[in-house]
């Protein structure tokens, strides 16, 4: 070999080798950074202790940092103790912002720092996609038999609902970890059942944190329960007098810190008021006050009725007047504007709660029943703990959906959903004939039948990430 080629070729190699090198290092630099955003958790638990393992999904300046873990590694503990990657072996006491029950359930925790600790700690960020079968993922932990911040392989094997399923060695003690792909969470651990792990995915964990103020302004629900519907509120800032109209939801901005007092009558309508419901408190007095720290948002979240009624024609109408819905083919415009999020397969409404099949069921006239028992039957058969039965939705719920125009797919639905649910089945029967109501999403109205030729059924249930 001439000695020109000689020297490209070793010019050549020497390139691959510093290539690699700085492969590997940027490598080891990512780990480096998705470790420091992995903590460590210990709960108490009646007379034990529980280690599990959390990640870190916000800052907020001067002094808070929020963090993401299963439900049951702090289960009974009101103020786990938190371990950081960046300072070993010293702990920081943690309160619980909000959890869900089940063991599967989700949970975020507060731990409060210097300034000049919290620039420290990194950010670990959601992948909105889902990963796809046999895709490579790995785990960061603190597994029982292992060292702290261990980092295990596995591979995607399946797709249970909200969840990813996995093999590999992740092991007891990862409960509430990453599940990561690349330099991203596709996943948070839930539980683990040898030789699987089972991983929340992270479109699902972000709906969660959205609830509990994460990203933007902070959001204050107020939950409007059945007997409420239509009863005014009143959302005063001192000294502005200006009022909000609870028949329809709303959202109102306030900047600088004012106390807001939301009011209702004792009784509207022959219906009497019981309670409000804040964060989950209920409040028995006809008034409630909650303190806005700066740009904060009260919005209402209805709870629609979901049990079976007989309800006729005219109350139907005054139901949709009522709520703000639309109803085109009777001229009827209101201004409740539902607030979608997209998870997978299905469509999670945060203002009423619900959560939607994206695709409606297509139901054919002979043995129309047996159908919807059977496709209903189905879906139930799949759930994760925590999670409410799906069903057929009543006239409410439907007419939730129902725009005051056409999307760009010709109905009066949300281009969210797919165009295959012209004609839903409710649960709902006219009081006048008892014959079924059906939502007519195709010319924007409804009318009663017993069975038509080619319908459909859109299930729905409560959304665990909005209860």
């Amino acid at each position: 070999m001439a000695l020109k080629e000689k020297i490209v070729s070793a010019f050549c190699f020497l390139l691959v080798i510093i290539y690699t090198a700085s492969l590997s290092a940027q490598k080891v630099e990512t780990l480096e950074t998705l470790k420091s955003g992995v903590v460590r958790i210990k709960a108490k638990q009646r007379k034990s202790e529980k280690t599990g393992t959390g990640f870190i999904v916000k800052h907020m300046p001067p002094d808070k940092v929020y963090i993401a873990t299963a439900s049951h590694v702090v289960e009974g503990d009101p103020h786990p103790k938190i371990e950081f990657y960046t300072w070993r072996r010293d702990w920081f006491e943690a309160e619980i912002v909000g959890s869900e029950r089940g063991n599967k359930g989700l949970a975020l925790l507060l731990v409060r720092m210097k300034a000049d600790k919290l620039s420290e700690l990194p950010t670990l960020l959601l992948d909105p996609s889902i990963p796809k079968v046999q895709e490579e993922v790995f785990a960061i932990g603190h597994p029982r038999k292992g060292e702290p911040w261990t980092v295990s392989d596995g591979k995607i094997t399946a797709r249970k609902g909200r969840e990813l399923v996995t093999s590999g060695a992740i092991a007891q003690g990862n409960s509430g970890g990453p599940l990561i792909k690349g330099n991203q969470i596709v996943g948070m651990i839930v539980t683990l059942k040898t030789p699987f792990a089972y991983a929340v995915l992270a479109p699902s964990l972000q709906l969660f944190l959205d609830g509990y103020v994460l990203e933007g302004p902070p959001v204050y629900m107020l939950t409007v329960n059945s007997v409420l519907q239509g009863v005014p509120i009143t959302a005063e800032p001192a000294g502005r007098g200006r009022n909000s109209n609870g028949k329809t939801p709303y959202t109102w901005q306030y900047t600088g810190k004012t106390d807001v007092s939301l009011t209702a009558q004792a009784e509207y309508e022959g219906r009497r008021f019981y309670h409000w419901v804040v964060d989950n408190n209920k409040n028995p007095s006809n008034s409630i006050t909650v303190t806005m720290d700066a740009d904060k948002t009260i919005m209402v979240r209805y709870r629609l009725r979901s049990s079976s009624n007989a309800i006729s024609e005219e109350e139907t109408v005054e139901m949709i007047k009522a709520n703000g819905f639309n109803c085109p083919a009777k001229s009827l415009s209101g201004d409740f504007k539902p607030d979608y999020r997209q998870v997978g397969e299905v469509i999670i409404d945060r203002r009423t709660g619900l959560e939607w099949q994206r695709r409606a069921k297509v139901i054919e006239e002979r043995g129309a029943q047996r159908q919807i028992d059977d496709y209903l039957e189905g879906l139930n058969s799949n759930l994760s703990d925590g999670d409410d039965y799906w069903r057929r939705p009543t006239i409410e719920e439907l007419f939730s959906l129902m725009m005051e125009a056409t999307s760009t797919k010709g109905e009066y639905m949300d281009a969210k959903f797919e165009t295959d649910g012209k004609y839903c089945w409710t649960m709902d029967t006219n009081s006048d004939n008892r014959q079924r109501w059906l939502v007519d999403f195709k010319n924007g109205g409804f009318r009663d039948e017993n069975w038509v030729t080619t319908s459909y059924v859109r299930a729905v249930r409560f959304s665990r990430l909005n209860r």
